[in-house]
């Protein structure tokens, strides 16, 4: 096997990418960052032509990773929350057989379109903010030709995925990932009833507003003006795994 390593630039996950390439009995390539740092080979992420991914780190370097390539990736927490990976470093290093073992899930994201944008799809969330703080904006959204409108600071559109993110945060429910959704969450919605709404995958959902910030997934962003976005049912993410400890990690990391 082929395998991509791309490591958190810290000096901790630097050394422990050097370890897993001396460790494990396949051909090992690091991110062009990592590979300088060792002096050992590297390529592109978009470009990588082999088996799979592993990123070490934690949640935002998956994410970040997960943006660049349409490889199955492994995500190992060698630092940090880690709650969206599959296995911690230490366990990994003692047995690197343990990657022969290995299956591949797909979870469901989401896209975004509109005019003039080319963002990458949400494992975990798409959001759309105020750009001032001192400001609220007003948000529209469409379901199934109803029209829902309010003001307030934000609107987060998540999948199961990303339920137990920022979603989870601001109020929206956890939800299983092996369920397809689309977690609607308004975020301090002003004089407003409306509650967070769960509608299935394949619905299409229409959301206006006049200006603000769009972030996906933490890790990309961009300002607009007059935006009308459609969110839907994005490519499928191909998660490296070994078990399926949701409910385990559920209780204790979350609960």
């Amino acid at each position: 096997m082929k395998i991509l390593v791309v490591a958190k630039q810290s000096e901790k996950c630097i050394k422990f990418a050097d370890k897993l390439k001396k460790n494990l009995k396949h051909e090992v390539v690091f991110d062009p960052l990592t590979g300088k740092k060792l002096n050992k080979k590297s390529e592109n992420i978009d470009k990588f032509d082999g088996d799979f991914v592993i990123t070490l780190g934690g949640d935002g370097t998956f994410l970040w990773t997960s943006q660049h390539t349409g490889k199955p990736i492994l995500p190992v927490r060698a630092e940090g929350f880690g709650y969206l990976c599959s296995i911690d470093f230490d366990k990994l290093i003692n047995d690197v057989k343990i990657i022969e073992k290995h299956k591949i899930t797909e979870r469901t994201r989401l896209s975004v379109k509109c005019k003039n944008l080319n963002a990458p799809d949400a494992t975990n969330e798409i959001v759309f903010t105020r750009q001032r703080p001192s400001k609220i904006i007003n948000i529209k959204i469409i379901i199934d030709k109803t029209r829902f409108e309010f003001k307030g600071d934000s609107i987060l559109f998540s999948t199961s995925v990303g339920s137990t993110a920022y979603a989870s945060s601001v109020g929206g429910c956890v939800i299983d990932p092996n369920i397809d959704i689309i977690n609607i969450v308004p975020i301090s919605p002003f004089n407003s009833k409306i509650k967070p709404i769960i509608v299935p995958i394949d619905k299409k959902i229409y959301a206006e507003m006049d200006s603000g910030i769009i972030a996906i997934d933490g890790q990309w962003e961009k300002m607009f003006t007059d935006g009308k976005f459609t969110i839907q049912k994005g490519k499928s993410l191909k998660l490296i795994t070994f078990e399926d400890a949701f409910y385990r990690k559920l209780k204790e990391k979350l609960f």
